[in-house]
């Protein structure tokens, strides 16, 4: 569908992104199609599942993009700062890790990080 479509979706997918989530979260592109969203002050990991679960419902509606209909699905990675990172790179690492696990699971799913490498699928 080109450029300009693709541009307009990601716009699209980001005002969706926003609206999941609080003003004092952060909503990032990292580039091509994925997104970091920093959930500031959450209590635990059922909070942050609830946003991801929100994700889903959101992006479970059509997009409306040069006269056509488009659905997304995203694959979610949850990971939290209690692991004590040292560096940045690292929260994305197993960010990634648990995006991958959730894309391994179907589409539309999360996952959240698991030192242990057992991941908390939804």
């Amino acid at each position: 569908m080109g450029h300009l479509v693709g541009d307009e979706l990601l716009k699209q997918v980001a005002q969706r992104l926003l609206t999941c989530v609080r003003t004092s979260d952060t909503v990032s592109r990292l580039g091509g199609d994925e997104f970091a969203i920093l959930l500031a002050q959450i209590e635990d990991t059922e909070e942050a599942i609830a946003i991801a679960q929100r994700i889903q419902e959101q992006f479970a509606q059509p997009f409306f993009l040069a006269d056509q209909e488009l659905y997304s699905s995203p694959s979610i990675g949850i990971t939290f700062s209690t692991f004590n990172y040292q560096r940045p790179e690292d929260i994305l690492r197993d960010a990634d890790a648990a995006m991958y696990q959730a894309k391994s699971q179907g589409k539309g799913g999360y996952s959240v990080f698991d030192p242990t490498h057992s991941f908390r699928n939804g």
